[in-house]
């Protein structure tokens, strides 16, 4: 794995001595990185993973590339992950999220963030028209709510029921999760990768 972490801007340090990359796993943690960087390093390798962990992907004049964007610039990469920072849904693509392109290459999306670092309802609605991949949900706050854990719950509850099926189990991980739910999600996770030979 390739980690690029802590020290700013370390992107534009290193490519331009990158030739060929054979980690198939890119980490990039607390960096501010342009998008003509990245598409630039991602095409010297066959990158299969990629964490972006508060690092921010940005065009020229500043604005944050919108998930819908990377989604296209990622389009290779098959296990896709955000830990905090994760970006919004440009304007077109959230009034109809239908026409955002996904890679049938994609297999994996992991979030790991607030409540509030995104919009849960666009987030539902993202992960319901592409049932055939694994979401992989994390909240980190300490506090939800009430309603907020009910509604959870629910979600939860429903992947339950439904068991192993085609589509990729969702569920929603968060703070004080009771243990057998948990465990149960998870097994229930493992089961349909298996079926799939998703590693």
């Amino acid at each position: 794995m390739i980690h690029l972490r802590y020290i700013p801007n370390l992107l534009p340090q290193i490519l331009p001595k990158v030739a060929v990359i054979e980690s198939k796993e890119l980490s990039f943690c607390n960096q501010e990185i342009s998008c003509d960087d990245l598409v630039k390093l991602l095409s010297h390798g066959n990158v299969k993973c990629i964490y972006l962990n508060s690092s921010p992907v940005k065009y020229g004049n500043g604005d944050v590339v919108p998930l819908d964007k990377m989604l296209e610039i990622l389009t290779n990469i098959p296990e896709i992950f955000y830990l905090h920072d994760i970006p919004p849904f440009s304007v077109e693509a959230s009034k109809n999220l239908s026409k955002v392109i996904v890679s049938p290459k994609l297999v994996k999306f992991g979030l790991a963030a607030h409540k509030e670092e995104f919009d849960f309802g666009l987030y539902i609605k993202f992960i319901e028209l592409n049932r055939q991949i694994c979401f992989d949900t994390l909240f980190v706050d300490d506090d939800l709510g009430d309603d907020f854990i009910e509604e959870l719950e629910h979600l939860n509850e429903v992947a339950l029921q439904n068991g192993l099926t085609e589509y990729a189990p969702i569920y929603f991980d968060y703070y004080d999760i009771p243990k057998e739910t948990q465990a149960a999600l998870y097994n229930l996770y493992l089961e349909y990768c298996k079926l799939h030979n998703i590693e």
